[in-house]
């Protein structure tokens, strides 16, 4: 009976049962919360069904625009005069590293801190692993290469062309970097020293290390406090003009023999020499920036005085108020 009541309600209603099959198959073909598909797809090509372009394996992440590349480095590529040294207070002890920072275009992955070194020459030694700390923006990582004995040995032979290979390096996103590109063009930083100043070296023992005595220049060269010990660094405070007079004894009283100074200065003075028994400047052999061997230490001012004159000594016009330098003499 209850069979029979069926067939005749679907006899009844024909097109209203075709109708709603219709509607549940349209449903199940559309609705993608029940079955996404990628948007392009990312499986492997090709996609017999699908003429959009695959995203494969190796597609660029969204965001991403490539391998990252070397903008900027210090020293620069291919720098042929690079200090070798650089002298810092570690802890209170005398200690000597080289650091080396390299600026990317994009975020780096800062799990990864090592570059190699490798030395030039027939007396290279083994490549050595370089530790780096990255900046807070990932963007630049900082290189400090030490010597094979830290604290003792210098981080860098003078006279000898080194690679540093930062291939090892990559992207935050994971890509590699780019070793192709300029400034690098292979991924390597090739850079050659120059020398090694032995009397810088030692002025920035002092510049660290050593208390600095205190004179006021004069705006005059009448009255101007003596500053020509050597070996010692001396703050100079100069008159509200920002120039002044300090002055030099005659270093050996009766003796004719020259004398030979050098300031090394923490900035860019002025400096110019008077003999005062003939009025006469001196000629400064040297007067310019000096390589970064330390902190305190951007320039220097040479000189030669007869050692049986005394000779006043103009500093500034400065835009600061004070400034530093170390007195070293050479015979």
């Amino acid at each position: 009976m209850i069979v029979r009541k069926h067939r005749a309600i679907v006899a009844a209603f024909p097109t209203l049962f075709i109708a709603l099959a219709a509607s549940l198959g349209a449903c199940s073909s559309d609705d993608t919360s029940i079955s996404p598909r990628p948007d392009p797809d990312a499986g492997q090509r090709p996609d017999s069904n699908d003429p959009r372009p695959d995203a494969g394996k190796d597609a660029t992440p969204p965001g991403d625009a490539g391998s990252p590349h070397v903008l900027s480095s210090d020293p620069t590529e291919g720098a042929t005069d690079v200090y070798p040294v650089e002298i810092y207070d570690n802890g209170g002890k005398f200690a000597q590293r080289k650091r080396i920072t390299v600026r990317f275009d994009a975020a780096m992955d800062t799990t990864v801190t090592r570059a190699t070194l490798i030395s030039g020459g027939a007396d290279a030694g083994a490549p050595r692993t370089i530790e780096g700390v990255w900046a807070p923006d990932a963007r630049s990582i900082e290189l400090t290469v030490f010597g094979p004995v830290p604290d003792r040995d210098p981080p860098l032979e003078p006279r000898t062309a080194y690679r540093l290979d930062l291939r090892a390096l990559r992207a935050a996103s994971g890509r590699p970097l780019d070793a192709s590109g300029p400034p690098l063009g292979d991924g390597v930083l090739d850079f050659k020293t120059g020398d090694v100043d032995g009397n810088l070296n030692h002025a920035c023992f002092h510049a660290i290390f050593d208390a600095p005595t205190k004179v006021t220049a004069t705006p005059s060269a009448s009255g101007a406090p003596n500053a020509d010990k050597g070996h010692k660094i001396y703050e100079v405070s100069l008159p509200p003009a920002r120039e002044g007079f300090t002055r030099i004894p005659a270093p050996s009283p009766g003796a004719s023999a020259p004398v030979g100074y050098t300031f090394y200065l923490d900035r860019a003075v002025p400096v110019a020499i008077q003999d005062e028994a003939t009025a006469q400047p001196v000629p400064l052999t040297f007067n310019g920036p000096k390589p970064p061997a330390c902190a305190g230490i951007t320039h220097a001012v040479r000189f030669t005085i007869d050692g049986a004159h005394d000779h006043n000594v103009k500093l500034g016009p400065l835009g600061d108020p004070s400034f530093k330098f170390i007195l070293e003499l050479e015979r």
